[in-house]
């Protein structure tokens, strides 16, 4: 994934599936970047990077639910709930 396939608005990373690492690591690597493409207004890069947070967080549970270790999958989902009940409204789906 690249800024270049950033389309403006929120993005449901619920739906992302496989591809949420890639898009994690994309917002945590430059959030500023992604906020202006996503967002265009102000605290859009604080937006974009815990967006990357909660990017993060889901593809982490996602591995360990296809491990099997369900309470650990839990634990990160519950953080990255967290993160979202923080988000602007602008940045939420």
């Amino acid at each position: 994934m690249r800024l270049a396939d950033l389309t403006p608005g929120p993005i449901n990373l619920d739906d992302y599936g496989e591809g949420i690492v890639q898009l994690s690591l994309l917002l945590l690597n430059y959030p500023q970047q992604a906020g202006v493409i996503l967002f265009k207004r102000r605290g859009a890069t604080a937006a974009a990077f815990n967006l990357g947070r909660y990017a993060d967080l889901k593809a982490q549970a996602m591995a360990y639910r296809k491990r099997g270790k369900i309470s650990i999958a839990l634990a990160l989902e519950r953080d990255a709930f967290a993160i979202y009940d923080r988000l602007p409204d602008f940045a939420r789906w």
